[in-house]
């Protein structure tokens, strides 16, 4: 879902364009991108915080942490409430739903115009962090609670993080970075919690795999606010045929 999601976004903003118009903005994608990737693959501080925030997942799903969670949220937490505002939450992690919301608004609104940079912004985080999402859902290969327990069994499943809690927090945290108002700014962050919430209130994901899904969108919105200079000549993108079926991506990055 995530690849086809950066095909489109890669495509789409083009084809609705001049050709001057669709040239400035794919050499804008094709280096903003790639400075996304450099500033989160090249900051080690992002990777140690990434790892260990997927440490603690780890914990979790391979102990009786997520078990526990799960009970006593369903037990006694759980309730046509909490129900009601899943059902507007999981909405929002839609990435159906959030992509085609974000790409008419990127092209309706100018860069310059808040909500162009918002939606802008929110797209490049999805294209940087769903790739290292997929990974980790696989490889990880963590189950949904109604198939088991969520330990880690590396490449035996595919849910070993929530894709909804992901997409629906990258374009809040977005909007929260983009705030002045220390109110809005914190209402905005507590929203951004949401979808993960509603995949537990679900009963569709683990806390483990929640918690994962909101890291890596906060950790790719950051990334991707930086706005990191000079560093293009450190990384590259080389895409090679593995065998009859299939490509290789390797990310090169010089030091």
């Amino acid at each position: 879902m995530l690849c086809l999601f950066i095909v489109l976004f890669v495509s789409v903003p083009p084809f609705f364009c001049q050709d001057a118009a669709a040239g400035s903005r794919l050499e804008f994608y094709s280096k903003a991108v790639k400075d996304d990737y450099a500033g989160f693959y090249l900051d080690g501080g992002n990777l140690l915080r990434l790892g260990a925030v997927l440490g603690i997942s780890g914990v979790m799903a391979n102990s009786a942490a997520d078990r526990e969670v799960r009970e006593y949220y369903q037990g006694d937490i759980r309730s046509t409430a909490t129900d009601a505002v899943s059902s507007g939450a999981r909405s929002i992690g839609d990435l159906f739903i959030m992509a085609p919301i974000l790409m008419a608004t990127e092209l309706y609104f100018d860069r310059a115009n808040p909500y162009g940079d918002w939606a802008s912004k929110s797209l490049r985080a999805f294209a940087l962090g769903g790739p290292t999402g997929l990974v980790i859902q696989k490889a990880t290969g963590g189950g949904r609670p109604a198939e088991g327990d969520s330990h880690w069994r590396a490449f035996d499943d595919n849910n070993g993080l929530s894709g909804h809690a992901f997409v629906g927090a990258v374009p809040l945290i977005t909007a929260a970075k983009m705030q002045d108002d220390l109110r809005i700014k914190a209402l905005l962050y507590a929203a951004s919690v949401l979808p993960a919430i509603s995949r537990i209130n679900d009963d569709q994901h683990y806390a483990s795999q929640a918690v994962a899904g909101w890291y890596l969108a906060y950790a790719s919105a950051c990334a991707v606010d930086k706005h990191p200079e000079n560093i293009d000549e450190r990384l590259s993108l080389i895409i090679l045929p593995l065998g009859k079926d299939g490509l290789t991506a390797h990310l090169v990055m010089v030091f």
